[in-house]
Formats: structure tokens, C-alpha cells, sequence
């Protein structure tokens, strides 16, 4: 009797771990449905950060939903921020430096290597962010450097999907 409800326990973990892995697998297929150049001619895609790397410390696994979505003529940043402060920041907003929307700021697109290009963003209506730069990759990861002003700048990884809500 033992025995079979190990052999049952072992059966369940089995298959349970089987269909984890076709989920993994089914997830990648859909990344690599929507191409990146697809994506960054568009200019409709999502960003999602699941890890931070602050300058400074050890790098900060990501539970909630952070994102960066660029939809046409509109830039919404949610990210968070783990660093150091020099000068001319404001404590009393109760925001982050990397919470905010942009209606005026650049976007660079360049086809890098093979399956991957780089985006270049520069908000032009937020002081404290110089330079957001992605680098998208086909498998719909990405990379994330952000520059700042008066703080020590912050790299994210994640994965980036086209968004097709455009508002």
C-alpha cells in the first residue's frame, strides 16, 4: 500500500514538473510569435522588469508588476529604484524617480546584432532621467540601462511584448 501511494506521490510530481515545463516552453513559442523588429517599428510595447541591478548592491528580484509602455506618443515609466541620491531630489512627491509619464521625449531605434536592437529613449518633459536604454532580444527578454541625474543609474532585465491597447 506504501508503495503504490509513493508511486502515485512520484507519478503527480512528474507530471506536474512536465507541465510546468510545456507551459515554459508554450510561453517562449508566443514570445517568438511577435518578432522584435515588429515590436520596435510599431512602437506599441510593454516592457516588464523582473530583476533590478542597482549600481550599488546586490541585484533585487521583482515580484509586482513594474513596466515601461510606450504606445505611440505617450511613454508611462513604473519602475522601482535601489540606489544612491547625490543632490536636487524631491522626498515629498511620494513617487519614485522611475514613476512617472512622458508625452515629449526621443526614441532612437537601431537594428544591433542578429535578434537584437537597441532602443534609445530620452525624456524631454522629466529632468531626472537622462537616458533609458533597451536592448530587445527576439526571444522577448530585454535588457533595461537607465540613467539618472542625480542618482546612480539602475539596469533592469525582463521581457517586452507588443501592447495592442493603443491609448
Amino acid at each position: 500500500m506504501k508503495q503504490l501511494l509513493y508511486s502515485i506521490a512520484i507519478t503527480t510530481l512528474l507530471l506536474t514538473g512536465a507541465a510546468g515545463n510545456l507551459l515554459a516552453q508554450k510561453t517562449k513559442v508566443t514570445a517568438k510569435q511577435a518578432p522584435t523588429a515588429m515590436i520596435t517599428d510599431s512602437s506599441n510595447w510593454e516592457f516588464t522588469a523582473t530583476q533590478a541591478m542597482p549600481q550599488y548592491g546586490t541585484p533585487q528580484y521583482i515580484s509586482a508588476n513594474y513596466t515601461v509602455t510606450c504606445t505611440g506618443k505617450k511613454l508611462v515609466v513604473y519602475l522601482p529604484y535601489y540606489g544612491r541620491a547625490t543632490a536636487g531630489i524631491d522626498v515629498y512627491s511620494g513617487k519614485g524617480p522611475l514613476d512617472f509619464k512622458s508625452t515629449d521625449f526621443t526614441i532612437k531605434r537601431l537594428k544591433a546584432k542578429a535578434g537584437r536592437w537597441s532602443i534609445s529613449i530620452r525624456p524631454n518633459d522629466y529632468r531626472e532621467v537622462q537616458s533609458m536604454d533597451f536592448t530587445f532580444y527576439d526571444d522577448g527578454t530585454a535588457n533595461l540601462n537607465v540613467n539618472l541625474s542625480n542618482r546612480s543609474p539602475i539596469s533592469f532585465t525582463g521581457t517586452v511584448a507588443a501592447v495592442t491597447n493603443q491609448q
